[in-house]
């Protein structure tokens, strides 16, 4: 009887000790998920104004050359930006085509930053001359948009993700 109950303590020690190690590689899993996600936050961010700006540029050469319109210059680029601004001039195009009177409200729906909001709700608005300055006034609040995320994810990204994985190591040693 000694023998067998010795046999049983040693299959359950293993057993909890594969368990104990699957519950802690999870745990520090999930904190290295979690600091991934805190910092494509912060990289989308970054990236959305790198395309903002890169817009105003395309805008600002379409209108000084080719004379194309904000339509036109959408098409033309849409394939080069991010997924979350290209959706964000998608949206705005069916706005466009639908000949509807763009409010703010409307533009509200789908723009989160009421710097973009407000550069979209003007655009196309004036007479090209005008129309320039205010682009080159928007790709200079999208520049320092852009300069403040990308020293946001240099920072206080990496900061973040640090602490996620100091966390779960944390939890992973009180679990052991």
């Amino acid at each position: 009887m000694g023998v067998d109950d010795g046999a049983k303590r040693h299959k359950t020690g293993g057993l909890l000790t594969i368990l104990n190690f699957l519950l802690c590689s999870g745990v520090l899993a999930t904190f290295v998920y979690l600091g991934f996600r805190i910092r494509r936050g912060f990289k989308t961010r970054r990236d959305f104004f790198g395309d903002a700006v890169r817009f105003c540029d395309h805008l600002t050469t379409e209108i000084n050359f080719s004379k194309n319109t904000v339509e036109q210059v959408i098409r033309r680029y849409i394939g080069t930006y991010n997924l979350a601004f290209a959706e964000l001039l998608l949206k705005y195009s069916h706005l466009l085509a639908s000949n509807s009177d763009i409010t703010r409200d409307a533009l509200k729906e789908f723009i989160a930053h009421d710097d973009v909001a407000d550069f979209f709700l003007q655009l196309g608005k004036h007479s090209s001359a005008e129309e320039l300055e205010k682009i080159k006034a928007a790709r200079s609040r999208f520049q320092s948009h852009l300069t403040g995320a990308s020293e946001k994810l240099a920072k206080e990204a990496t900061i973040y993700f640090k602490i996620c994985i100091i966390i779960g190591v944390g939890v992973v040693i009180l679990l052991i």
